[in-house]
């Protein structure tokens, strides 16, 4: 079940607006059975995975002025922010979802 949360996530990611981790996870919420912590893990891994790489291309320049941007001390901080945003999102909207079954 992680791994499959992890797979999609990475996936809509990489294709699809950041919103779409929250369509995704309501979805996921109405169909499967599964623990938020599992999810919020999904979330924080796949969001920190793909915000490394796209931080990667751009050699560090988006992180180092998001940081400066935020007074954050280090940009790996804003990295770990945004991989913490994608958690809480996929977790929320997960039990949303999970909350609307019959």
């Amino acid at each position: 079940m992680l791994y499959l949360c992890l797979a999609l996530f990475l996936l809509s990611g990489w294709f699809l607006p950041w919103w779409a981790l929250g369509l995704l996870s309501l979805a996921l919420g109405f169909v499967i059975d599964a623990q938020a912590w599992k999810v919020f893990l999904a979330g924080f891994v796949a969001w920190l995975a793909l915000a490394f790489v796209l931080d990667g291309r751009s050699h560090g320049l988006i992180s180092q002025r998001m940081s400066g941007l935020f007074s954050l001390p280090s940009p790996y901080l804003f990295l770990v922010v945004t991989a913490l945003v994608g958690g809480v999102t996929a977790a929320l909207c997960f039990k949303a979802g999970s909350s609307l079954k019959p």
